[in-house]
């Protein structure tokens, strides 16, 4: 079951938090999540933050290694399939955290790829990272007490100058 858990935090801030299970069919309320929060704060370029925080999500939904989770303490793996999505919203910034518990990958030891010759030379796969790095202003990564992948993907609001 996902649950959806929603905040308005002082200052125009916000605050979303959806427990999804690792299945593509949950990507889409995700996305209208998303959509909702981030619109007034990046308007157009909204879909830009959706389409990272897609290829993000839906790779750790593909190739989370599910079945490498650890039990937890008592052995069960009641969360083994859930993964934590939350929205954080300023007037500056839109943030995306995952938390899932799969087996540890670091975005950012992937190599640069040239994006405009992979298309060309229409390989398949291998490009999510670099279209993450394309479209946000900020990637971040951390693994969490041995257990859990911390993916932060941060769009900033456009200065008008």
């Amino acid at each position: 079951m996902t649950t959806t858990d929603a905040h308005t935090l002082p200052d125009g801030c916000s605050r979303t938090q959806l427990h999804i299970h690792a299945d593509l069919r949950e990507l889409g309320r995700a996305r209208e999540a998303l959509q909702r929060a981030a619109q007034p704060v990046l308007g157009a370029r909204t879909h830009m933050m959706i389409l990272a925080v897609d290829e993000a999500l839906s790779n750790v939904i593909r190739h989370g290694e599910h079945e490498a989770v650890a039990p937890a303490a008592d052995g069960l793996y009641a969360d083994a399939d859930n993964i934590e999505f939350e929205i954080a919203v300023t007037p500056q910034s839109v943030e995306v955290q995952i938390t899932d518990p799969f087996a540890a990958f670091d975005p950012g030891v992937v190599a640069d790829v040239q994006l405009p010759e992979r298309v060309r030379s229409r390989l398949r796969g291998g490009m999510g990272v670099g279209i993450m790095r394309l479209l946000l202003d900020k990637i971040e990564y951390a693994r969490v007490d041995g257990r859990y992948n911390r993916l932060k993907l941060i769009k900033r609001r456009e200065q008008l100058v």
